[in-house]
């Protein structure tokens, strides 16, 4: 800090241990890196340095903000707000993983290397008009073969929205063996879950499994769903899952015990 006018000066009285202050100026010349050295500004820069190692033991989206926040005062001392944590772990997952739209760009040649290394297995991607993504289809063509040869003739079928800078919505068709234990078919991804994203992620299911006798259907109950398969699957029958009647139950009646 030379060259700086800050300046205090104190003196010790005789009799106790005490210091009492005589003289001070206020003002200072040096920056604020002088100032504070062990204070920098946590920008996500700096901090994604520290994160590498976490996200790259785990599966990144579980680690939370508050987790971080923890993490990092810690080790290192320095506590930073939710929003900072939370930038800095998106900043990070870039670094390691790549863009969403570097990601978007490399699908069709991870569909192409999907193909080659498993035999039987299927992809699509329909792009709009500008070239821009829409839809997405994927089918595992071990699973189709053992439901087509040894499994019984239901599927189960559902949507999950997901999170992330471009949202969308997850589709996944699974089946079950003897042992009751899951056996996935086709995934899937679109802008929304609507009536037209079904149709096209459905239609591409009939093409690869065809129309199976006595296939069975279950599903929740969108409006959307259920218009699909009466237009594509009209032989199936088609049930309910129970757990979404049951949360609509719980949630009806909570409502109700409320007001």
């Amino acid at each position: 800090m030379d060259n700086c006018d800050w300046t205090i000066r104190a003196t010790k009285h005789i009799t106790t241990d005490t210091f009492q202050m005589v003289k001070i100026s206020e003002k200072h010349t040096c920056s604020n890196t002088q100032l504070r050295p062990h204070h920098r500004k946590a920008n996500k820069k700096a901090l994604s340095h520290f994160l590498n190692d976490i996200l790259a033991d785990s599966t990144g989206n579980m680690v939370w903000g508050k987790q971080i926040q923890q993490t990092l005062n810690d080790h290192i001392c320095v506590y930073i707000s939710y929003w900072q944590a939370w930038n800095a772990k998106m900043y990070a997952l870039n670094l390691l993983r790549g863009t969403p739209e570097e990601s978007f760009q490399t699908l069709p040649l991870y569909c192409y290397n999907l193909e080659k290394k498993n035999p039987g297995m299927i992809t699509h991607i329909k792009t709009s008009d500008d070239n821009k993504f829409e839809y997405f289809f994927m089918s595992i063509g071990c699973t189709v073969r053992a439901f087509q040869r040894c499994l019984c003739t239901i599927i189960i079928i559902d949507g999950a929205h997901l999170k992330g800078k471009y949202l969308g919505t997850m589709f996944l068709v699974v089946c079950m063996d003897g042992n009751n234990q899951i056996h996935p078919i086709t995934f899937g991804l679109g802008k929304t879950e609507s009536g037209e994203s079904w149709i096209w992620f459905l239609s591409r299911l009939k093409e690869y499994i065809g129309d199976m006798p006595y296939l069975a259907i279950i599903s929740d109950r969108a409006n959307s769903i259920e218009m699909t398969i009466q237009a594509l699957f009209p032989s199936a029958y088609h049930r309910l899952c129970c757990r979404p009647l049951l949360m609509n139950m719980r949630a009806k009646i909570g409502k109700k015990e409320r007001t």
